[in-house]
């Protein structure tokens, strides 16, 4: 009964000249089109009829029977709302052209749809509302504010939301229908503002070039190489440090003359006193030339010490002070007792 009712409702369509698309093609594209998606139909293949009859529903809105075979793919691919809207278009279209049977035939077919309808309500909030440029898709389709808070039929399965704002950020929401005949409300949310463009940074303007600044720069000044402790240089040795070094050897050689003169001086003196005892009744000539020799070499050196003492004391004398505090000298004592004769020497340099 159900298939003989569905063949009597496609003889009713196709039955007069209104049916036929080829009385309302505007060109053999349409035809072609609308020819190739009804074979397709025959053979089960739904899904690849659609996309023809879209083609040609959009080239010419005024056929009827390609919405109507379009509508009834969408209802046995179990899209139930785009199969509810396209028959309800129909429905439309017969009424404006005084098609009664056929109006009343499309909006039963709608009718037994509604009931298995899946609905979408939105409720947008006023601060959402009031937005500038503020617009609400259902899966890509803009929606009228009129119809953000009615109950809105949409296929089963998911769907996506997309919210957007003059300088908010776009929000998108992902919602999915419960079952068959049944209501999914959503709230909108209030979209966060665009962040904030960074200020490009105020270039200052240069300073005019001043008179000082106009002339040219001084040059660099060198960095003094650095010396190293262990590398550091001696100083140089001074003339006066010479003359004081040569003073100080011929002082103490001198003061070794001078005591070698006290030496052999005493040695001399000893003997004579000797002599003088030994010989008081006989002298010889060799002894006596003897003692007189020793008093010679004693004499001698005494001379030299003197003069060698002297020229050292004239080098220190007239050598350049030196750079330190610390002082330089040479002491000598003569020491004379029976017998023996000496001296002592003491210097600081």
């Amino acid at each position: 009964m159900r298939a003989l009712a569905r063949a009597s409702a496609f003889a009713l369509f196709l039955a007069g000249s209104w049916a036929s698309p080829r009385a309302h093609a505007r060109g053999q594209d349409v035809l072609a089109m609308f020819d190739e998606a009804m074979r397709l139909r025959e053979q089960g293949k739904c899904d690849r009829a659609v996309p023809l009859f879209l083609a040609a529903q959009k080239i010419d809105e005024t056929l009827i029977p390609t919405e109507y075979y379009l509508a009834e793919c969408y209802e046995k691919l179990g899209e139930t709302a785009s199969a509810w809207s396209r028959y309800v278009r129909v429905a439309a279209k017969c009424q404006q052209r005084g098609y009664t049977e056929q109006e009343r035939f499309a909006r039963k077919r709608a009718a037994a749809l509604e009931k298995r309808l899946s609905h979408l309500v939105l409720t947008v909030p006023a601060e959402v509302s009031a937005l500038p440029g503020l617009e609400i898709r259902c899966d890509g389709d803009l929606l009228d504010s009129a119809a953000w808070s009615a109950p809105a039929p949409v296929n089963p399965g998911k769907h996506i939301i997309e919210v957007r704002a003059t300088g908010r950020q776009d929000v998108t929401l992902i919602v999915d229908t419960d079952g068959p005949g049944t209501t999914r409300e959503v709230e909108v949310p209030l979209p966060p503002p665009l962040p904030a463009e960074p200020l490009p940074a105020k270039e200052e303007p240069a300073p005019p070039p001043s008179a000082a600044s106009s002339e040219a720069p001084p040059p660099p000044r060198s960095a003094a190489p650095a010396v190293s402790l262990s590398e550091r240089p001696s100083p140089p040795r001074s003339q006066g440090s010479f003359r004081r070094t040569a003073a100080l050897w011929l002082g103490g050689v001198g003061l070794a003359s001078v005591a070698g003169g006290v030496a052999t001086g005493a040695v001399a003196i000893a003997r004579t006193d000797t002599l003088r005892e030994r010989l008081q009744a006989q002298r010889t000539a060799a002894e006596k030339g003897e003692a007189l020799a020793v008093a010679n070499v004693s004499t001698g050196l005494f001379v030299a010490g003197g003069i060698l003492v002297g020229g050292a004391a004239v080098l220190l004398l007239t050598s350049p002070s030196p750079s330190t505090t610390r002082g330089t000298g040479l002491v000598f004592a003569p020491m004379l007792g029976p017998g023996a004769a000496g001296g002592t020497a003491r210097g600081a340099f």
